[in-house]
Formats: C-alpha cells, sequence, structure tokens
C-alpha cells in the first residue's frame, strides 16, 4: 500500500516539474490549461500518468525487464519502498512519449 502511494506521488511530482521545466514561468492554473500543447486537464494527466506508472510497476516487479544505473535497479522497488518514488518519476517525466503513444494509438483522443 505504501510502495502504491510512493509510485503514485513520484508520477504527480513529476508530470507537474516536466511541465514547469518545459514552460518556464510562473504558473497559475489558467496557465497550465491554456500552454499545454496537447490541452490535456492536468487532473487527465495525472491519471494517465498514475496508471501508467502502475503498469510499469507491474511489469517490473515480474522482471520483464530490468531498468537501472550502476548497482540500482528499479526492480527493486518491492523491497526498497523508495525506489517506488522513482518508478513513478520515470513515468511522470516522460509524460510527452506516453502522449504521443496514446495519440498515434487512438488519433480521434487528439483534441
Amino acid at each position: 500500500m505504501f510502495t502504491g502511494a510512493l509510485i503514485a506521488a513520484g508520477a504527480t511530482i513529476s508530470v507537474w516539474a516536466e511541465f514547469v521545466l518545459r514552460v518556464h514561468e510562473e504558473l497559475t492554473y489558467e496557465k497550465v490549461l491554456s500552454l499545454d500543447v496537447g490541452r490535456w486537464r492536468p487532473a487527465e494527466r495525472v491519471g494517465i500518468t498514475i496508471v501508467v506508472s502502475f503498469i510499469l510497476a507491474f511489469l517490473l516487479s515480474f522482471n520483464v525487464f530490468q531498468v537501472g544505473v550502476g548497482g540500482l535497479l528499479l526492480n527493486e522497488f518491492v523491497n526498497t519502498p523508495l525506489i517506488a518514488l522513482a518508478v513513478g518519476g520515470i513515468t511522470g517525466l516522460s509524460f510527452t512519449a506516453v502522449r504521443d503513444i496514446i495519440y498515434r494509438a487512438k488519433p480521434e483522443a487528439q483534441r
């Protein structure tokens, strides 16, 4: 339960951080709605990112693939819950890639 909450927290924080780093301005809620290229509402962005984070965590927990740097593997998030923040964080920072995949799979989803 705690690990799941950390995955969701990492995804949420990273979605926000990705947007702030991309926009480079003082943010208000109205700017978030008007400047987002994909016109995704913040709740949609976070919701989709959390779902994708849990899919990634599921695949990592069954060692479908291994992701890591040096001696640190993201697959260890089950045993080391703080790594779960990184699992969610990676998915949140890569939201634009996730959005592009969704658009290719379902082009009518574009607004």
